[in-house]
Parts: structure tokens; C-alpha cells; sequence
């Protein structure tokens, strides 16, 4: 609903605000993702590679195909993420997907789950996530989410100009793997 998009909003900028407020000055090797523009590209390769050569399970033709061209069209849009490694960096949730967050039936949001990836990311990664995750194809919903997201945390003009390019490099990204089998 309108609702739980706008509190979902509200609860990760609030969660930006407490991280923000946590800074590092010195991470673990470990910990943080390496989630930039050549990573992406290296990941998305190293995806084509493991289907042609069938590592996660058979894969037709198609796919194969399939993950080429998803490969090709990122490196097609490579000058449309520009800035994005401009943004602040802080520590994020990593997975703010609808299942990490659990709502009452009165959309009363009743709890957080799941910081095993947490990571020293760009600062709006766990907002444009939740858009990929949630909302990509419901306007309304978007809206609603980013009015809760605004209210609660402080972003800047210059900073709100490059969440386009984020949410476009974090939802290619978002590709995994599947059995066609």
C-alpha cells in the first residue's frame, strides 16, 4: 500500500541517519562490497562466462544469449552512471528487500532483520535498493516511498540528481542465475 511504501521509505532513511552517524576509519578488508562501475562489469562478464561454460546448471541458448546482451546493454550504459562513486560513502544495510522488513496488518512497521550485509556503501544504496526490490513498477508506490525517505533524512540537490544513476547501475546488477532445468 501507499502506506507501508511511505514508512518503508521513512525506515531506511531513518537507518541512513544512524548509520551516518557510525562513521569508519578503518574497515575491514572484508566487509565492505566492491559494488562500482568496473566491478559491475567484471561481475556481469564473469556471469556470461559461467553460462556459457553451464557452472550454475544447464543453460539453453537463450539464456546464454540472454546474458550476453544484459552484459553488453551495461556496457553500453557505463557513461550513464557517471557520478556515482561521488556520493558519500557510510555504512548501509545491504538488503532492503520487502522480506527484511515485517509490518503489523495495520501497517505498523514491527521490525528491521537481516544485517549480515552490512557494507560501507554509497549513502542512498539501501533506498535505491528497496525501489529495485519493491516498487520498480509501481510509480505511485515510488513516490510514496521517497516522500517518507525525503522527510526522514536530509539528501541534497546535487546528491538526489545521481540516485537515477545509482538505482539504474544497482538494478543491472541485480541479475542472479537461474536453473532452466
Amino acid at each position: 500500500s501507499s502506506k507501508t511504501a511511505f514508512i518503508l521509505g521513512s525506515v531506511i532513511g531513518q537507518m541512513q541517519k544512524v548509520f551516518k552517524a557510525n562513521p569508519s576509519t578503518s574497515i575491514h578488508p572484508d566487509l565492505p562490497w566492491p559494488l562500482d562501475i568496473s566491478w559491475g562489469a567484471q561481475y556481469l562478464g564473469d556471469l556470461v562466462d559461467c553460462a556459457k561454460q553451464g557452472a550454475f546448471g544447464r543453460y539453453s541458448e537463450t539464456s546464454y544469449k540472454a546474458f550476453q546482451a544484459h552484459h553488453e546493454h551495461y556496457l553500453s550504459l557505463v557513461d550513464s552512471f557517471a557520478g556515482i562513486q561521488q556520493l558519500p560513502q557510510q555504512w548501509v544495510h545491504g538488503d532492503c528487500n520487502p522480506g527484511n522488513f515485517h509490518f503489523s496488518e495495520d501497517d505498523c512497521l514491527t521490525g528491521v532483520f537481516d544485517f549480515d550485509n552490512v557494507s560501507f556503501l554509497a549513502r542512498g544504496f539501501d533506498f535505491m535498493y528497496a525501489l529495485n526490490q519493491s516498487f520498480r513498477e509501481d510509480h505511485a508506490l515510488i513516490r510514496s516511498a521517497l516522500l517518507g525517505y525525503l522527510e526522514a533524512v536530509a539528501v541534497t540537490k546535487e546528491e538526489l540528481v545521481l540516485y537515477g544513476p545509482m538505482w539504474l547501475f544497482y538494478s543491472f546488477l541485480n541479475l542472479w542465475p537461474h536453473n532452466e532445468t
